[in-house]
């Protein structure tokens, strides 16, 4: 059924960038409090995907990257869109798009998803 599988792509999608939101904010509260960003990653032992996150933030290499913010914009129109044609709320990918539209904006749509990151540390 295609309708399915783009339900369940979309679907990941959103739980992907709700991981990013997540990751960010995790960063920034440790950041913020002197804890050591690998006291952080040690809690999510089963996600080598957030070390590698927390790499790329701590060692301040948003340009490496396996897809651009601008790839992950670009999906994530389709969750906006796909909500308000199934009259769901959008205000979670509207927010994400938020952050990401300022991101780009500033010049980063060539690097790492998570270079949104200082946004969220009002670095930016």
């Amino acid at each position: 059924n295609v309708k399915a599988a783009v339900a369940l792509d979309l679907a990941w999608l959103s739980t992907c960038y709700g991981r990013f939101i997540s990751m960010a904010q995790g960063i920034n509260i440790c950041q913020a409090e002197g804890v050591e960003l690998n006291k952080y990653v040690a809690l999510f032992p089963d996600r080598d995907e957030y070390s590698d996150y927390l790499r790329l933030v701590r060692d301040g290499q948003l340009d490496q990257a396996t897809a651009t913010l601008n790839v992950w914009h670009a999906a994530l129109r389709h969750i906006q869109h796909q909500g308000r044609d199934a009259g769901i709320s959008t205000r979670f990918p509207d927010l994400v798009a938020d952050y990401r539209k300022t991101s780009i904006e500033a010049g980063h749509g060539d690097q790492n998803v998570m270079s949104f990151y200082p946004l969220l540390s009002n670095r930016a």
